[in-house]
């Protein structure tokens, strides 16, 4: 049996999955809360940019793909900043999605090609805005691992006073 499709009002189609041994007289299909992902990046230099939007590219393409993507989305800010925000729908899907293809494949360069990197995840029903993405990225967000960090990446700062 196919699993439905169900739409909330102004969201995108959330595939559910049947639970296990479920009573004919509870609803059988309880969406859980979905988890927003959003992620920075600043390169180091021009020179990465073709590579790093040709795997944002491809990302964004796996993400949309993969099963438990709910909604995806990326932008870019002068030359060398770049903000993507994601909806999953549990975390697994997400971290499944880290692990696979070609997010995988980028990941492990970005260490090189970037001089600040941050993300934060929370559970939200919905794709936040990007102010809302930027503010919690300030208030949770953490840095993650670059070879080359900058002076704001090396205080901590999750998205520096530009």
């Amino acid at each position: 049996m196919l699993s439905p499709i169900v739409r909330f009002a102004g969201e995108p189609s959330i595939r559910l999955r049947p639970r296990k041994h479920a009573s004919p007289f509870r609803r059988a299909y309880l969406p859980s809360m979905a988890t927003a992902a959003i992620t920075r990046l600043r390169l180091c230099r021009l020179h990465f940019l073709p590579p790093l939007m040709l795997g944002a590219f491809r990302s964004r393409r796996q993400a949309l793909a993969s099963d438990g993507c709910l909604a995806a989305d990326m932008r870019m800010l002068d030359a060398r900043v770049f903000w993507t925000r994601t909806l999953w729908r549990d975390t697994a899907a997400m971290r499944d999605f880290m692990r696979s293809g070609a997010h995988r494949t980028v990941m492990p360069k970005l260490l090189d090609w970037c001089d600040e990197a941050s993300l934060v995840d929370w559970e939200r029903d919905s794709l936040p805005d990007w102010d809302e993405a930027e503010a919690r990225m300030r208030s949770s967000g953490c840095t993650s691992r670059v070879r080359h960090p900058s002076r704001a990446q090396a205080r901590g700062e999750t998205v520096p006073a530009e």
